[in-house]
C-alpha cells in the first residue's frame, strides 16, 4: 500500500476585530482625496535639444560654447510658489487651460532656482512654444552689488562686518559683477532657451541699458535673426536727478523687441495729445489729397483727435524713493512701463514669462491684466518680494469678485 501523505494540522481561526467606523469628517476627507485629479509623476532627468542659432552677424568671445542640449531635472528639484487662492481668480475663459500641463495648478507659477535649469524644466514639461510674451530685465553687467534694507531687532543704527562692504542692516540681492566674457555666455544660453519657449506668434522684450546693449542686440540678432527685430523702445525717465559729471546724464533704457515669425500680437497703445488743434479736413480725389472747402470756398477745419498712437519713445517716470508701491528691491521697474509691454504684445489669457523676476512687477501686472504667468529667480529675496505682492493682488481680486457676486445677487433679487 502507498504511504499516507502527511497533513499539516490546521491553525485555529483567529477572530479579527471589525474596523472602526469612519467619522463623517474622515469620510468627507477620504472622498475629497479620491476626487482629486491624479497628477502625473515627474519625468526623470532628460536632455532637452535646442535648435541652432542661425542669425547673422554672429558675436564671438573667449570661451563661447554653442548650446545644443541642456539637462532638465525632475520637478521636485524646482521649488514652486503658488499663492493661496490663486486658482480661484478667473483669468479668462476656462478653455485656455486645456493645454496646461496636468502636473501644475491652473494658476501662475513662481519658481525658485537657477533660471537656466528652470527654463530647461519648462521645455521638458509641456511649455515648448507655448509662451506668447517674454519680458526680461536681466543683469546689465553694471559692476555693482545690489542690496536692500532689512529691519533688524536690537539697538538702532547699523554695524559693519569686518571684511564686508555692506552693513548688518543691508542684504545683498544679487551681484552684477562678471569676469571676462562670462556675462555673454550667461546671456547667450538663456536667450537660446527662451527662444524655444516662445510661441510662433509671440514677442520677446529684452530690457537693457547702454552698458551691454550693443552686445545684447548682436546676441538677439544671432539667436532670433536680424529680420525678426521689430523695435528699439526707448524708456525715457525725465524725473531722474542729474549727476553733474563730465558726461551727459543717462536718462533712458532700451527695450529690444523681437518676434519668432512674421506674425505677432500688436495692440496699439493710445496716449493723449498735449494740445487739441484745428486741422484741415482732406480727402483723396483722383489719387491726390485735397483740402475740402465749404460753399463759400473756405477750408473746412475740425478738431484733432484727443489721442495718438504711442511711438517708440515711452515717457514713464522712474519710481519715487518714497512711492507707496516701492518694495525695497533695488532694480524695481515701474508698473506703468511693464503694463504697456503686456497690453501691447499679449491678449487676456496669454502666457507671460519673466525668468529674472526681481521685484515681481511682471507677474503682478500680468495677474492684474488677466494673463497667465510664469516667473523664476535664483534670489530668495526676489521670490519673497514677488510672493508678497502677488498675495496682495490676488486677495484684492478675490474680494472684488465677492463684491461683484453680491451686487449681481442683489440685482437678481430686485
Amino acid at each position: 500500500m502507498p504511504p499516507k501523505k502527511k497533513t499539516k494540522p490546521r491553525k485555529p481561526a483567529v477572530k479579527t476585530k471589525a474596523a472602526p467606523r469612519k467619522a463623517p469628517k474622515a469620510k468627507a476627507k477620504a472622498a475629497a482625496k479620491a476626487a482629486e485629479p491624479v497628477v502625473a509623476p515627474p519625468k526623470p532627468k532628460e536632455q532637452v535639444t535646442i535648435a541652432k542659432a542661425k542669425g547673422r552677424p554672429m558675436l564671438s568671445w573667449v570661451g563661447k560654447r554653442p548650446l545644443r542640449a541642456v539637462t532638465a531635472f525632475p520637478a521636485q528639484l524646482v521649488e514652486t510658489f503658488v499663492p493661496k487662492g490663486a486658482d480661484k481668480v478667473p483669468v479668462a475663459d476656462a478653455s485656455i487651460w486645456k493645454d496646461w500641463p496636468a502636473q501644475y495648478p491652473k494658476s501662475g507659477l513662481l519658481f525658485h532656482g537657477d533660471n537656466k535649469e528652470v527654463l530647461a524644466h519648462l521645455l521638458a514639461n509641456g511649455f515648448r512654444g507655448k509662451v506668447q510674451l517674454i519680458y526680461i530685465d536681466p543683469p546689465f553687467d553694471s559692476g555693482a552689488d545690489y542690496v536692500r534694507k532689512v529691519k533688524l531687532r536690537g539697538p538702532a543704527g547699523t554695524t559693519k562686518v569686518d571684511g564686508e562692504t555692506y552693513t548688518l542692516g543691508e542684504q545683498i540681492q544679487y551681484t552684477d559683477i562678471w569676469a571676462n566674457d562670462n556675462y555673454l555666455q550667461f546671456m547667450f544660453e538663456r536667450l537660446m532657451l527662451l527662444r524655444e519657449l516662445l510661441d510662433e506668434n509671440g514677442s520677446f522684450y529684452l530690457h537693457c541699458d547702454s552698458t551691454k546693449g550693443h552686445h545684447l542686440r548682436c546676441l538677439c540678432d544671432e539667436i532670433f535673426g536680424a529680420d525678426y527685430f521689430r523695435n528699439e523702445i526707448i524708456w525715457f525717465y525725465e524725473n531722474k536727478l542729474g549727476t553733474g559729471g563730465q558726461t551727459f546724464d543717462s536718462l533712458h533704457d532700451s527695450l529690444f523687441v523681437y518676434t519668432k515669425s512674421k506674425k505677432w500680437t500688436h495692440n496699439k497703445l493710445l496716449v493723449p495729445v498735449k494740445e487739441i488743434k484745428q486741422q484741415p479736413v482732406t480727402q483723396k480725389i483722383d489719387g491726390e489729397r485735397v483740402w475740402l472747402r465749404d460753399e463759400a470756398g473756405k477750408r473746412i477745419y475740425q478738431e484733432s483727435r484727443p489721442d495718438r498712437s504711442l511711438g517708440d519713445v515711452w515717457t514713464v517716470p522712474i519710481l519715487n524713493p518714497v512711492a507707496t508701491d516701492r518694495t525695497g528691491y533695488p532694480t524695481q521697474k515701474p508698473a506703468e512701463l511693464v503694463e504697456k509691454v503686456i497690453t501691447a504684445s499679449s491678449n487676456p489669457g496669454d502666457i507671460v514669462l519673466d525668468c529674472v523676476v526681481g521685484a515681481g512687477t511682471t507677474m503682478l501686472c500680468a495677474q492684474r491684466l488677466g494673463r497667465r504667468w510664469i516667473g523664476c529667480d535664483i534670489n530668495k529675496g526676489a521670490i519673497q518680494t514677488s510672493a508678497k505682492g502677488l498675495l496682495g493682488i490676488i486677495a484684492d481680486q478675490l474680494d472684488s469678485a465677492k463684491k461683484t457676486g453680491r451686487q449681481m445677487s442683489l440685482l437678481a433679487d430686485d
